[in-house]
């Protein structure tokens, strides 16, 4: 428990709170503020449900009093960090020194901070507690640069935003490293830093001017302050992929199945591909049968596709239509269009049935601007949640008005999934592994990811120059530029990944869903669908522009493709075991880190021993 909290006497009403509160950090930072019960704080604080109770009413004045307990701490330790420096210089080392201070970096701890951050329920609420000590906090950085930086001409706001955002990034890597994470190199790197945008004060934050890296240099590294499109500063070592073992083990893929697939969202279909009531489309993944239904009374909803009488699903193909009823076709039991069992052949044959009780298993669904998600179990956020960063963005491209255009698309893989988004999440190979879309597109990649939600954004735009190819050069002369997009979004191309298994591959003239099936260790298969707004279907160039789109693209495929398949191949060989990362790798970096964060095992470098990954995994997250 945390020292700060946590006294030893448990005697005194205000102990007994602190002991709530420190539970209250253990429990968020492992189920997250959803799954946060008051059932578990008190069972991890070692204290009964009814005291709990007592002292908090709810769980929201539980998780409240803890957000604001942390901000305090976090405030009055800034204050006395700074306030004790006798120079500008030892206050910013200071404030380095409390950055990764166990009592206020602990794992846990940055977890929390990361939970309310993230979640839209409690957006509000932490403005309310922390909105001013987040603004105290800048303020502290530019007061302790502005000295610094004049006359110098990078101006102090900007730089303490960039040193902001280093920390930020660090506190990111203990959030998904947990106490493995290198404190004391991470200080070293961010001195580094301070020595490098003040040469003059090099020798205050450990080095000499002569070893900083030139004036030139000083937006860039402030850039990789920001985490924008670096993986790490100056000095620092490259980050590594994950262990080619994790690519090929059947043990280690059980391991993603039940931490990972079982538990995230996957998009199913459309709303406007369920128009009238008894309209479905199914879904498989891996062992689990689901489809998702629009009933008498329009609400879609989502069942597992398996008959209660004995297993044989209940409707077929990968869409269809149920007049009134869904029939199994294997004995003929009917159940409503909202699940419930309806009636089943011979009933006399059977003894007595509840058919309150033998209505179809549902499964959770969410629709999201359109777009239909469900998922077999888990309780974390939501696909809207997730998605936070990028809706106001998402919501100009109008995606709830869009209709398919196409039949909905599989392709085997013969590549491990990660092995696929590993390829897809970053523009290093852009320009010699497809050099037909880098004539057509630029190479300058804007990235973004969100590690709260694990999302992530990728987008580049139109060149002005004449492509080479002639698909190329035609759909830059005939794409409609949308009138409904703001002028800078109307010639980009641009990809929302969310993890595990999913994009949106968003274009002017359409968009589509990229999705990633797992089938094996080592194997999967895309499963993908384009839309777009009526009056795209309807318009001649828009529908020139969408066939030279996927012209295109299929060739972009094409070349994944080979790719991901001789990337496979290495991920086999003994001459493989780990990588490292560029920077325009960082949201593949991110995407490695959610898998190491879902599946402890996958920070082990060395393959373990057949049978143990289950129990080694175990005790990974319990540490």
């Amino acid at each position: 428990m945390s020292e700060n909290l946590v006294k030893n006497d448990r005697g005194t009403r205000d102990e007994r709170r602190l002991e709530l509160i420190d539970g209250a950090i253990q429990v968020i930072a492992r189920y997250g503020l959803g799954g946060t019960t008051l059932t578990k704080v008190a069972a991890v604080a070692g204290l009964s449900a009814g005291i709990v109770n007592h002292h908090f009413e709810t769980k929201e004045a539980l998780l409240t009093e803890t957000l604001k307990l942390l901000s305090e701490e976090f405030s009055g330790m800034l204050a006395r960090a700074v306030g004790e420096a006798q120079s500008p210089q030892d206050g910013l080392k200071a404030v380095i020194a409390l950055s990764f201070d166990p009592r206020v970096s602990a794992p846990e701890k940055v977890a929390v901070w990361y939970a309310f951050q993230s979640e839209t329920h409690w957006r509000r609420s932490y403005m309310a507690l922390c909105g001013e000590r987040d603004a105290a906090y800048m303020r502290a950085l530019r007061n302790l640069m502005a000295p610094l930086a004049s006359p110098r001409e990078v101006d102090a706001e900007m730089l303490a935003r960039s040193f902001a955002g280093l920390l930020d990034s660090y506190w990111q890597d203990i959030l998904f490293e947990g106490e493995k994470f290198d404190r004391g190199s991470a200080q070293g790197a961010c001195l580094r830093f301070l020595a490098a945008i003040f040469p003059a004060q090099a020798g205050a934050f450990g080095g000499t001017q002569a070893a900083v890296a030139p004036k030139s240099n000083v937006v860039a590294l402030a850039r990789a302050g920001q985490g924008g499109d670096k993986i790490a500063q100056s000095g620092a070592r490259p980050a590594e992929t994950l262990p080619s073992w994790t690519y090929r083990s059947p043990e280690f893929f059980a391991l993603e199945t039940e931490n990972i697939f079982m538990k995230e969202w996957h998009i199913v279909a459309h709303v406007n591909q369920l128009r009238e009531p008894g309209a479905y489309q199914s879904f498989q993944l891996l062992n689990e049968r689901a489809f998702v239904i629009r009933g008498s009374d329009n609400v879609i909803r989502g069942f597992h596709n398996v008959c209660r009488h004995r297993a044989h699903e209940v409707v077929t193909g990968t869409h269809g239509m149920c007049k009134s009823s869904i029939v199994c076709p294997y004995h003929g039991w009917a159940y409503e269009l909202n699940g419930r069992l309806k009636g089943v052949a011979s009933p006399h044959s059977f003894a007595q049935i509840d058919k309150g009780e033998f209505g179809l298993r549902p499964v959770d669904t969410e629709i999201y601007q359109g777009f239909i998600f469900l998922r077999f179990g888990g309780d974390g956020p939501g696909v809207a949640e997730r998605f936070a960063p990028y809706a106001e963005e998402l919501k100009k491209y109008r995606f709830e008005e869009m209709m398919p255009v196409g039949e909905l698309s599989f392709q085997d893989t013969g590549a491990d999934w990660k092995n696929v988004w590993d390829n897809y999440l970053e523009g290093y190979h852009f320009t010699k592994g497809h050099p037909g879309l880098s004539g057509l597109m630029s190479a300058q990649y804007r990235l973004d990811a969100q590690p709260a939600g694990r999302v992530a954004r990728l987008s580049h735009d139109l060149r002005t120059d004449t492509t080479d190819t002639w698909s190329g050069r035609l759909y830059q002369k005939i794409l409609e530029r949308p009138a409904h997009l703001p002028e800078a979004m109307r010639e980009s191309w641009t990809y929302f990944f969310m993890f595990p298994l999913l994009s949106f591959d968003v274009y002017p003239d359409m968009i589509g869903h990229f999705q990633v099936i797992p089938t094996a260790a080592g194997a999967s298969m895309l499963r993908y669908q384009n839309y777009a707004l009526p009056e795209q279907m309807e318009s001649r160039r828009g529908r020139a522009a969408r066939w030279l789109n996927m012209r295109i693209n299929g060739q972009v495929q094409l070349e994944d493709d080979h790719l991901v398949s001789s990337v496979q191949g290495g991920l086999r060989s003994s001459a493989y075991g780990t990588g490292i990362l560029s920077e325009k790798e960082v949201i593949v970096n991110h995407f490695q880190n959610w898998v190491r964060q879902a599946v402890p095992l996958a920070k082990v470098t060395t393959q373990p021993v057949a049978g143990t990954m289950a129990a080694r995994n175990a005790a990974m997250i319990d540490q």
